[in-house]
C-alpha cells in the first residue's frame, strides 16, 4: 500500500512541476509586457470598471457578453495588490497551474494510467487557446477550473459540491448550462433509469445552478448583462445553427487528437454503414463556417477560430474535404462510445457521452462558433481518450506477453 501510494505522491509532484514549467514557459514566451493580446484589451477595462465602481449598476451594465464572476475576481485580485495588467496575469498564470494539477487529479480520479495522464494533460496543455487564455487575462480558464471540479464531484457522486462548482462555471459562462441536463441525465442512470426518493433529493441539488443563474437572469432580464452589446447579438441567440455543431463536432476531433482516433478499432459494419452516410449528407447540407455575426462585423471573420483560418489557405475543396474528415470520424467515435456507454450506463463514459450530446446542443444554440469554446469540455473528451490509450497499451503489453 505504502508503495502505490509513493507512486501517487510522485505522479501528483511530477503533474505539479509539469504545471509550474508550463506558466514559466508562457512568461518567457509571451513576457508580462506584451500588449494587451485582442479580447483581453476589453476585459481588462471591464475589470477596471469593476475595481472603480463595485456597484449593482455595473453588474447590470457591464459591456461584455458572457457572466460576471471572472470580472469580480480579477477585480479582487487588482483590489488586493495592483490594477496593472502585470498583475492581473500573474494571477491568471495561478488558475493555469491549479487547472492542469486539477485536470491531472480528474484523469487519475476517473481510472486512467499515470501515462495515460500525462499524454491527456500535454494534449490539454498544447491546445493553442489553452496557451493563450493561460496567460493573458480571459474568462475562459476560470470556466474551464470550474468545469473540472464539477465534472470531477460528479464522478466522486459527491452531488453537492459538483453542483456548487456547476454554478460558478455558469457565472463564468452562460453556456455551461450544457451540463445541468448532463447531470439530470446522468444521476437517472446511475439509478438504473428509475424513479425513487434517492433519485429526487439529488435531482433537487440541481436547484443550485438552476436558482443561482435564474437570479441573475432576471436581475438581467435576460441571459446577458442588459449593454449595447446584447441589443446587437441576441436577436441571433436561441435558435438552433447546424453548422455549429458539424463545427463543435469536428474540433472535438481536431483537439484530442489522436487520442479519440483509437476508438476506430470498436467501429463495427453496423456503426459505419449508419453514421457514414448522415454524417457526410449533413457536412453538405451544413459545412464549417464562419458564424453570421463575425461573417456581419466590422472585421469580417468568415472563421469558426486559428485552425479553420489556416486551413483557409488551402485550395476550396481541400479545406471543405479536411473539415469533412475530421466531422466524419467525429461522429464515427460519438457513435462508438454512445453505444459503449449506453451498455454500461453508470460508468464515467457515460457521463462524458452527456457531457458531450448536450454540449453539442446548447452550443448550437449559441449565436457565435469558435474553436476555443470547445476548452471546457475538452477534460471531459480527454478522459475517454485515456481510457482508449489505456486499452491500446493494455493490448500492447499482452501481446509482448504471448
Amino acid at each position: 500500500m505504502s508503495f502505490r501510494t509513493s507512486l501517487t505522491n510522485k505522479a501528483y509532484y511530477l503533474a505539479s512541476v509539469y504545471a509550474a514549467i508550463y506558466c514559466l514557459a508562457l512568461v518567457c514566451f509571451f513576457g508580462f509586457a506584451y500588449q494587451p493580446w485582442t479580447d483581453e484589451e476589453h476585459f481588462y477595462f471591464t475589470i477596471l470598471e469593476f475595481i472603480q465602481q463595485p456597484t449593482f449598476n455595473t453588474l447590470r451594465h457591464y459591456e461584455e457578453m458572457s457572466t460576471p464572476l471572472p470580472f469580480i475576481l480579477y477585480a479582487i485580485w487588482g483590489w488586493l495588490f495592483n490594477t496593472e495588467l502585470t498583475i492581473l496575469r500573474v494571477f491568471s498564470l495561478i488558475i493555469t497551474f491549479v487547472a492542469i494539477v486539477s485536470a491531472f487529479h480528474l484523469f487519475k480520479k476517473s481510472g486512467l494510467s499515470t501515462i495515460a495522464s500525462f499524454i491527456s494533460i500535454l494534449v490539454l496543455t498544447i491546445n493553442p487557446y489553452f496557451a493563450g487564455v493561460s496567460f493573458f487575462v480571459y474568462t475562459d480558464m476560470l470556466c474551464v477550473l470550474f468545469m473540472i471540479w464539477a465534472f470531477l464531484f460528479l464522478a466522486l457522486r459527491n452531488i453537492a459540491a459538483s453542483c456548487i462548482c456547476l454554478l460558478l462555471a455558469i457565472l463564468c459562462r452562460q453556456y455551461m448550462v450544457f451540463f445541468i441536463p448532463a447531470t439530470a441525465v446522468y444521476l437517472f442512470a446511475q439509478e438504473g433509469f428509475g424513479i425513487n426518493l434517492r433519485l429526487i433529493k439529488k435531482e433537487l441539488l440541481l436547484l443550485i445552478p438552476v436558482l443561482g443563474f435564474g437570479g441573475l437572469f432576471l436581475f438581467w432580464g435576460g441571459a446577458s448583462p442588459d449593454n449595447k452589446l446584447k441589443e446587437l447579438y441576441m436577436h441571433h441567440a436561441f435558435s438552433f445553427h447546424a453548422n455549429a455543431l458539424t463545427a463543435y463536432m469536428a474540433s472535438s476531433m481536431l483537439y484530442t487528437f489522436p487520442l479519440l482516433l483509437l476508438a476506430m478499432k470498436d467501429l463495427t459494419k453496423k456503426q459505419f454503414y449508419i453514421a457514414l452516410p448522415i454524417s457526410i449528407v449533413w457536412y453538405l447540407l451544413f459545412p464549417v463556417q464562419g458564424s453570421q455575426v463575425a461573417v456581419e462585423s466590422m472585421l469580417h471573420i468568415d472563421t469558426i477560430g486559428l485552425i479553420h483560418r489556416a486551413t483557409h489557405h488551402l485550395p476550396p475543396l481541400a479545406e471543405q474535404a479536411l473539415w469533412l474528415l475530421l466531422f466524419v470520424l467525429s461522429s464515427l467515435v460519438f457513435t462508438i462510445a454512445f453505444e459503449k456507454a449506453i451498455k454500461n450506463h453508470r460508468s464515467v463514459l457515460f457521463l462524458v457521452c452527456c457531457s458531450w450530446f448536450f454540449f453539442l446542443l446548447t452550443m448550437s444554440l449559441s449565436y457565435l462558433t469558435w474553436e476555443k469554446y470547445l476548452l471546457p469540455i475538452l477534460p471531459a473528451l480527454l478522459v475517454y481518450g485515456g481510457m482508449l490509450f489505456d486499452e491500446k497499451l493494455l493490448k500492447q503489453f499482452d501481446r509482448i506477453r504471448k
